[in-house]
């Protein structure tokens, strides 16, 4: 005789029982097996459990988001550890009080990111990192001079066939986020942000070393024509800069958050030793620095100098109604006892 044991959620045995057995031996029986089946759903259960909770299983509620930042809001402006939400495109991510935001030479807070946006966002309360956002236009009094109104016929800058047309719109922040996948979109678990992040590359014509900025592929020895490179530098540590094209803030940075790295520098020589722009740092910049006997030592800034070829990253601004490439890595290719 074969009995159909069922469990609820679908596990079925069947046991096979003799006739000629003692009434009572057949029950034993039933039972063990019964007991059998239990064990089998356990296990199952356990099985299931730890599959799920495999990094496999975590991975594939993983998702990675990539694209221009399009809102980024905060839940208590006043709280340093407030969680908010940020969207890209269309899909909307939940930031946890922990996570912090990691851009090319800092990190921060969603707190900080916004209490460290340029002095006109933080006055309308904004980020400054949405395209939407006022406060990353100039003001209606400043674009009223027609001398100060970027034009793209007027415009110099090198560029290729492949390159986008250049525009005088702010560039957008880049958001890279990794997070775990929910049903009303995600919770972030890391996030980068960039600032456009393209690249420019070539010659240095030109070191104007009282304003402390570059000129890449312009006509050598001038300083006119090709890209006007100045460092996202707030903190002076590898240029002093003033005049043409400056950001509003310190030392003359558009946006104080997308700084250069000076811990670990990303201005520097492709040996290692951090580079510096000439002029208003002195002896600390000088040109007695790229002897022979100081090229690997990485506590000793060598000067970038006309000649050098460069490959930097970082994004254009219009400023002054000149556009500004503002770098925060730039790497000088040619060894500096080749001058």
């Amino acid at each position: 005789m074969i009995v159909t044991l069922t469990q609820n959620g679908g596990v079925t045995i069947n046991a096979r029982l003799d006739d000629s057995q003692p009434a009572d031996e057949r029950r034993r029986r039933l039972a063990m097996e019964r007991g059998r089946m239990h064990t089998l759903v356990r296990l199952a259960t356990v099985l299931l459990a730890a599959l799920y909770a495999s990094p496999a299983a975590a991975q594939s509620r993983e998702v990675k988001l990539a694209g221009t930042l399009t809102d980024l809001r905060i839940d208590n402006l006043d709280d340093p550890e407030s969680p908010g939400t940020l969207a890209i495109g269309e899909t909307r991510v939940s930031v946890p009080r922990s996570v912090r935001f990691e851009l090319p030479g800092d990190s921060f807070t969603l707190q900080e990111l916004f209490a460290r946006a340029p002095a006109r966002c933080r006055a309308s309360r904004e980020s400054g990192l949405i395209p939407s956002d006022a406060c990353r236009r100039p003001p209606r009094e400043a674009t009223k001079a027609a001398e100060r109104i970027w034009r793209l016929e007027a415009d110099g800058t090198p560029r290729s066939t492949l390159d986008p047309i250049p525009t005088g719109e702010p560039p957008p922040t880049i958001a890279t986020v990794v997070a775990t996948r929910t049903a009303d979109g995600g919770i972030a678990r890391s996030i980068a942000l960039t600032r456009s992040d393209v690249s420019v590359w070539g010659a240095v014509t030109f070191v104007n070393q009282e304003e402390g900025y570059l000129r890449i592929n312009g006509a050598l020895g001038a300083d006119t024509g090709g890209a006007l490179l100045r460092l996202n530098d707030p903190d002076g540590r590898q240029s002093v800069q003033n005049g043409t094209g400056c950001g509003e803030g310190a030392n003359c940075s558009p946006d104080v958050r997308f700084k250069m790295n000076t811990v670990t520098a990303t201005v520097r020589f492709a040996a290692g030793a951090p580079a510096c722009v000439p002029g208003g740092l002195g002896d600390a910049c000088s040109a007695a620095n790229r002897s022979a006997a100081t090229l690997h030592d990485v506590s000793v800034m060598l000067p970038i100098i006309a000649g050098d070829h460069i490959t930097a990253l970082g994004g254009f601004e219009v400023r002054e109604g000149i556009r500004v490439f503002w770098a925060h890595t730039l790497v000088v290719q040619t060894p500096p006892g080749s001058d």
